[in-house]
């Protein structure tokens, strides 16, 4: 059988795609079943920045927006999760609860719980 070279470039570049669309497809489904087997933990926690990510919207595609907050621990380090659309709104920079997190999946924050703040240098105050 024959293919031309054109024929030829085509399957290669068609069949380069596929595997790159298989291997990100892959790659997330264990990213998120490794996060799920991960335990969940409570730790107190302040919210320090937000950020959004917006792409698409160009022509007739609709824009798609994916919130992140950090929070800090009182020891000074800090996460950044993304956070479901349902939950952004409610997270203001200065909040201080107990962040629920599992792997690198945001499960909860519930403010003022346990009675716990942090104060200006970050350190744990109960």
């Amino acid at each position: 059988m024959y293919f031309s070279t054109g024929m030829t470039v085509f399957f290669v570049v068609f069949a380069a795609v596929f595997a790159l669309i298989l291997f990100m497809v892959f790659r997330t489904v264990l990213k998120n079943a490794q996060d799920r087997r991960q335990p969940q933990i409570p730790v107190p926690a302040r919210v320090v920045a937000r950020r959004t990510q917006v792409w698409g919207g160009a022509g007739d595609s609709a824009a798609h927006t994916r919130h992140y907050v950090t929070f800090e621990f009182a020891n000074g380090q800090r996460l950044e999760l993304a956070v479901p659309d349902t939950e952004a709104g409610y997270l203001v920079e200065g909040d201080t609860g107990v962040l629920t997190f599992q792997g690198s999946l945001f499960v909860s924050f519930d403010r003022g719980l346990y009675g716990h703040s942090l104060d200006g240098d970050g350190t744990s105050q109960g």
